[in-house]
């Protein structure tokens, strides 16, 4: 009878996929006697593929780093990453969730998560499985790569129309220029001198929100503009 795995293991015979079809050379009729043989050195399994450039693996996190700004919280589609009992400016990413999608790594401000090469993330128990502070890393950004045909290359149309972007803005009649909002801001986005009114660049901000919880006057405000 042809069902799915028999396409596939006819598909293996012509084509080279990226990872081994099979932990030994070929279908074993009991996977749990194939590992127990290879433990006796009666069978040799296949070494594992190489992870390459690209490989998202388990998150990197640098707590040091880290300005708890809740970014990640809010773009992880998995609700994988929490806010730390222990810490609560800080975070703990609960691998056992991850998804590996990468828009944590992408939208924090300060380079504090990054993707490894780390996928040997099973465990028996998997409430301990998190990532609490793994250290400074190299951070590398996942934009899709693509390969043409010489002569191929398609025409990249351009972004045209207003777009709606959420920041916050600083209601002048209530700053009194403490240059708090400023201090803590992770992209430089607020601008003003002491004991003056301050101006959020509303193309820099990432409505992070640490500029209106720390702001002693509520003199800051989330608003919708177009830009």
């Amino acid at each position: 009878m042809l069902n799915w795995m028999s396409v596939q293991i006819i598909r293996h015979l012509f084509c080279r996929c990226f990872t081994n079809p099979y932990p030994v050379d070929h279908m074993p009729d009991d996977l749990t006697g194939a590992l127990e043989a290879a433990g006796k050195g009666e069978i040799s399994l296949n070494d594992p593929v190489e992870t390459w450039g690209r490989f998202r693996g388990k998150v990197g996190y640098d707590k040091n780093t880290c300005i708890g700004c809740g970014m990640c919280i809010k773009v992880c589609p998995a609700n994988a990453i929490h806010r730390s009992p222990d810490e609560p400016k800080k975070i703990v990413v609960y691998n056992d969730r991850c998804c590996f999608c990468a828009q944590c790594n992408d939208i924090c401000p300060v380079d504090a998560l990054t993707m490894t090469q780390d996928f040997a993330i099973s465990t028996y128990d998997r409430k301990s499985n998190v990532t609490l502070d793994s250290g400074k890393a190299e951070r590398k950004p996942f934009q899709k790569e693509w390969t043409y045909r010489e002569g191929e290359i398609p025409e990249v149309p351009e972004t045209k129309g207003p777009v709606e972007k959420e920041v916050y803005s600083v209601i002048e009649e209530k700053c009194v220029g403490c240059t708090i909002c400023a201090k803590v801001c992770p992209t430089k986005a607020i601008e003003g001198k002491v004991k003056e009114k301050h101006v959020i660049d509303p193309e820099k901000c990432v409505a992070c929100g640490l500029c209106e919880e720390k702001c002693p006057k509520d003199a800051i405000e989330k608003k919708t503009v177009t830009l």
